[in-house]
């Protein structure tokens, strides 16, 4: 029981006031714990009364008056002299959380309290009376008390400091300097001395009073990194491959808790993990890092790893993302990786935990069925994937999936919306159970991804919808890019074979010109990704080692292979590496077709070479051709025609030959295009005069010096004596090395050059 001056009941010693008191008390039950500054303001204001009422009122509430706000009060009543307030408000606070407030609160209660109003002899001693009660078994409890000098200190904060660490020291037990790099092992205590015997982990024994001890040490476990780096140093090597779990506790202990990945990377190599063996310790710690309870891993890029000492588990690790989870799909990845997680650890799921996540994937399925049925689908197919899981159905009704898309106007929307690959065969199931089912089913194909559509084949099959996919292959042959997911189904051999006998070698063709054409035509790369497309297509085309176009190529002819290597020269889409592959098989089948005699790059009529500048102001000329020239003419001929007799219309006939004339340079310049072939730098070969080099030409006749690029036909530029490879001039160049000597007409005058160096055109 606490006894003292200020014992008796609050109540009795802090008297309400009438009214003004009142309302005082009534504002502090309200902004007590939002706005402490108005209780210092009154404070400030000499307004004892109202603090006093203030004071009560919080006392008396729940939660009631916090540690750090009781410090903040009644240090500001010091400092305005009201030291006998402070003490008395202090003493009163204690008696009434004495039935509310553990032991270990009340004595953290008290030493704030005390080092808030240090001339109070009775909070210090109310402290020491706490510290009894909780140590009251401690061997050596009254010789450090007196080390710590907490009764004759004129501030009581560094006896509690003293205190607060020597009473958690034991024999045996480990400390570390806060400031230098200094770790100790706890002998004994001297009760005559009153000192601690320490044995330095690195300079052997050493002795210290309690307070220094307090001021400079704090205690460490023996599993921390600083005292297993310098207790046993060899064990420590062993330990990082049978144990990463125990090494990397105590790495966390020695960083307040927590390390990322950079740090931790910085501190073990090469001191500890050879540079070499970094990665496969890694990829081993970490496993056994998510296998630990004790251990968390958070984030990534960098990782980081946060201790927990009194263990988590793995309900408590996911308790914070199922918090933050918002939608229906990260609930039911949440509930997939804590069914997974327990699997691999071994443990049973909690079935209230679990229940959490099913319910909220209900209510979701619930809620969300008029506003967002794609999420509607997902929290209902996600229920039934917890029931899979073999977890509790939720409480009370919900829409299932069937329910949800027969509710929705447009289920293949609703349908092509999931994002969740493994969802679709059963949502596919439930919308083929509904009356329309086939129809939608139908609808559904030419929107389905490519990995889809085998299980969507067989629902059409068991419905009877077999020609639907015969259909719609058609269509994908038709116009392959805008039914690109068929096309790419079509060529990874499906499950039935290819609907409607298309052929392997037709959809490479296919494929191989949806390529060409992405890279070629500007429109398709505005309206398209044509970088995913092409990344999409190629990896298609390169799966299991081309084994689809090894396939293509063990049943072509010869003429046929011509044709397919022309088109794979030209498809820069492809990819130098894959491109290289797809040659060397035809190469080991149709060796002829590059044994014939090599014709030089710039003699290649069916190869237009071109930088990708080059490349884009043709297209950008074919664009504007189209959409505004021919655009303009097309109006004009309408105008013209709308004045009658056009057999005198001069100006519509005009019109028309304008027509013809671009309609020519349309054809022209997309002729042009197909056999556009962008250089690249790497590429350019030096060693004799090719496209895309710089030629530095010294006239014979004297010593004037000039150098002159050859590049494509559509990078011309004289003035900065770019010429076309095209061009006579630099056809008479094309092939010569270094030191041969060429007749050219250049700048008006036929002159004999000698060529001093060839280097690569800057593009």
């Amino acid at each position: 029981m606490i006894t003292g001056r200020f014992a008796a009941p609050i109540s009795r010693r802090i008297e309400p006031r009438a009214n003004p008191m009142d309302t005082a008390r009534r504002k502090c039950e309200d902004i007590w714990t939002m706005d402490v500054n108005q209780i210092t303001e009154w404070i400030t204001a000499g307004q004892t009364d109202e603090v006093e009422s203030a004071w009560m009122a919080a006392a008396e509430s729940e939660p009631g008056i916090s540690t750090r706000e009781a410090g903040e009060i009644l240090a500001a009543l010091v400092a305005a002299e009201k030291d006998d307030l402070a003490d008395a408000l202090g003493w009163a606070l204690l008696e009434e959380r004495k039935e509310l407030d553990t032991l270990t609160q009340r004595l953290e209660l008290a030493k704030v309290m005390a080092m808030a109003v240090p001339v109070s002899g009775d909070l210090r001693q109310q402290a020491l009376d706490f510290y009894h009660e909780v140590f009251a078994a401690h061997p050596h409890f009254d010789g450090l008390v007196k080390a710590s000098d907490l009764n004759n200190a004129q501030t009581p904060r560094r006896a509690f400091a003293t205190l607060d660490l020597c009473l958690r020291l034991t024999d045996g037990g480990y400390v570390s300097n806060r400031f230098r790099n200094q770790v100790a092992q706890v002998k004994h205590f001297d009760d005559v001395l009153g000192e601690y015997e320490l044995e330095d982990l690195a300079d052997g024994k050493m002795t210290l009073d309690p307070r220094r001890l307090a001021d400079e040490f704090e205690i460490i476990g023996e599993t921390d990194f600083r005292v297993l780096s310098k207790r046993d140093p060899s064990r420590l090597g062993e330990m990082f491959f049978d144990d990463p779990a125990t090494v990397l506790i105590g790495v966390c202990q020695a960083h307040e808790g927590r390390i990322d990945s950079i740090d931790l990377k910085e501190m073990l190599v090469p001191k500890y993990i050879p540079a070499d063996k970094w990665s496969g310790w890694w990829n081993k710690a970490r496993t056994a890092a998510k296998r630990c309870d004790k251990l968390t891993v958070e984030g990534r890029n960098p990782v980081a790893l946060v201790h927990h000492p009194d263990g988590l588990t793995l309900e408590d690790e996911l308790a914070r993302d199922i918090e933050s989870a918002r939608t229906p799909l990260a609930t039911l990845e949440l509930l997939r990786r804590y069914a997974r997680e327990a699997r691999q650890r071994k443990l049973d799921i909690d079935a209230a935990f679990a229940s959490t996540m099913v319910n909220t994937l209900a209510d979701q399925a619930r809620s969300f069925q008029k506003a967002r049925p794609a999420d509607a689908l997902t929290a209902s197919l996600g229920v039934a994937v917890a029931a899979k899981l073999g977890l509790a159905a939720p409480q009370g009704h919900f829409p299932s999936p069937k329910e949800v898309l027969a509710a929705t106007a447009d289920a293949v929307k609703v349908v092509s919306a999931l994002e969740d690959d493994s969802l679709w065969l059963a949502a596919m199931t439930a919308m083929s159970e509904l009356p329309n089912g086939p129809d939608l089913l139908e609808n559904l194909v030419m929107v389905a991804p490519t990995r889809q559509l085998d299980a969507l084949a067989k629902l059409l099959g068991k419905a009877g919808r077999e020609h639907a996919m015969a259909d719609a292959v058609a269509k994908a042959m038709a116009d392959p890019l805008g039914n690109l997911e068929l096309m790419l189904w079509l060529w990874s051999d499906p499950a039935g074979g290819a609907p409607g006998g298309a052929g392997k070698l037709d959809i490479l063709s296919k494929l191989l010109k949806v390529l060409h054409d992405l890279d070629i035509d500007a429109h398709l790369a505005e309206s398209f990704d044509r970088k995913q497309l092409q990344r999409r297509i190629r990896n298609a085309i390169a799966a299991r080692d081309l084994a689809g176009f090894r396939e293509v190529v063990a049943e072509m002819d010869e003429a046929m292979a011509s044709i397919i290597k022309n088109r794979i020269a030209r498809t820069d889409g492809l990819a130098e590496s894959v491109r290289n592959d797809m040659m060397d098989i035809l190469r080991e089948n149709f060796y002829g077709l590059f044994a014939k005699k090599r014709v030089e790059p710039w003699l290649d009529e069916a190869i237009l070479y071109t930088t990708r500048a080059g490349l884009r102001l043709q297209e950008a000329q074919l664009k504007d051709l189209i959409e505004n020239q021919i655009l303009a003419n097309s109006r004009a001929i309408g105008a013209a025609a709308e004045l009658g007799d056009l057999s005198e219309n001069s100006e519509w006939k005009y019109a028309i030959e304008e027509r013809t004339k671009l309609q020519g340079r349309q054809a022209k310049i997309q002729d042009d295009l197909t056999k556009a072939r962008v250089m690249h730098p790497e590429e350019i070969s030096t060693d004799t005069v090719n496209i895309g080099t710089k030629v530095t030409l010294r006239r014979i006749s004297g010593d004037g010096r000039m150098d002159v690029s050859i590049l494509g036909p559509w990078d011309t530029d004289l003035p900065r004596r770019r010429y076309s490879y095209q061009t006579a001039m630099a056809q008479s160049l094309l092939g010569k090395s270094t030191g041969e000597s060429v007749t050219l007409r250049l700048e008006g005058d036929q002159t004999e050059y000698e060529i001093v160096n060839i280097g690569a055109a800057e593009f």
